[in-house]
C-alpha cells in the first residue's frame, strides 16, 4: 500500500529544511551542502494560492517586524525583506491577479511572462520575489482545476516551468557544483509531485489521529511552522549578533 503523505508531515519537512539551510547561513557559510533543501519555497507558496481566500494573521506581520528590527541590530541590509513579506504579498494579490490571467491563453501567457521577468528584480526587496507568487498560482490552479478551461494552461506544464524559473535562480545565488545541484533539483520536483495531489494531503491530515510521537510532532510543527520560522531566526540572529 502506498503511503501517502499530509500536510502536517509537509509542513514539518519544510521546517526541518529551513533550519539546516539557515544553520547553514549564519554558522557553517562554508558547506553549501547545508543549503542544498531548497524544497520549503514549494511548501511555503502553493497553500498561499490553495488557500487563496485567507490573509496573512496579525502574528505574521509581527514576525516580519521582529525579522527587520534584528536585520537593523545586526547592521546588514533590510532589504530583501524575508520570505514572511512575500507571503503577505502574495496572499494579497493572488486571486485578483489569476482572475485576469485565467481569463484567456494569452492573458495567462503575459501575466506570468511579467512575473517572470519581474524576478530578478523583485528578490533584491523580498525573498522569492515574484517566483513567490508563481508558485503559489500552481495551488490556486490545483484548488480551481476543473472550474478554468484547460486550453489556456496545462497545469503541470506550467508547474514545470515555474520549477524550471526557481532552479535557475537557484542556481544562479549559490552557484552549487553538480551533484548539490542533482539534490536541489531531485527534493524539489519530488515536493513538486507530491503537491499536484494536495486535496489528498489535506484529506490525509484530517482523517490521520496522531499515535506516535514522530506523527504528533509532525503535528505540532506543521500547525506551528511560521512561529517557529520567526522564532528560529531570532535565535539564530541574536547568537550570531552575540
Amino acid at each position: 500500500m502506498r503511503y501517502r503523505f499530509t500536510t502536517s508531515e509537509m509542513f514539518a519537512l519544510g521546517v526541518a529544511a529551513f533550519l539546516i539551510d539557515h544553520a547553514g547561513l549564519y554558522f557553517w557559510t562554508d558547506n553549501l551542502w547545508l543549503r542544498v533543501f531548497r524544497l520549503f519555497a514549494i511548501v511555503w507558496f502553493i497553500p498561499c494560492g490553495y488557500n487563496s481566500g485567507w490573509r496573512a494573521h496579525w502574528k505574521v506581520w509581527l514576525g516580519l517586524a521582529l525579522l527587520m528590527v534584528t536585520d537593523v541590530l545586526m547592521g546588514v541590509e533590510v532589504m530583501p525583506l524575508s520570505a514572511l513579506a512575500t507571503i503577505i504579498i502574495t496572499r494579497i494579490f493572488i486571486d485578483p491577479v489569476m482572475e485576469l490571467a485565467i481569463k484567456s491563453r494569452g492573458n495567462f501567457m503575459i501575466t506570468m511572462g511579467i512575473l517572470t521577468a519581474l524576478i530578478m528584480p523583485s528578490v533584491l526587496v523580498m525573498e522569492y520575489g515574484t517566483l513567490g507568487l508563481m508558485i503559489a498560482a500552481i495551488g490556486w490552479l490545483i484548488r480551481h482545476k476543473g472550474q478554468y478551461d484547460e486550453k489556456i494552461v496545462d497545469l503541470r506544464t506550467f508547474a514545470y516551468y515555474v520549477v524550471v524559473c526557481y532552479l535557475i535562480l537557484t542556481q544562479y545565488t549559490f552557484h552549487f557544483n553538480s551533484t548539490q545541484f542533482m539534490v536541489v533539483m531531485f527534493s524539489t520536483v519530488v515536493a513538486m509531485e507530491l503537491h499536484f495531489d494536495y486535496r489528498q494531503l489535506i484529506l490525509e491530515d484530517l482523517k490521520r489521529r496522531p499515535k506516535d510521537w514522530v506523527s504528533k510532532a509532525c503535528k505540532w510543527i506543521g500547525h506551528k511552522s511560521l512561529g517557529i520560522y520567526v522564532v528560529h531566526l531570532l535565535i539564530f540572529r541574536l547568537m550570531f549578533i552575540l
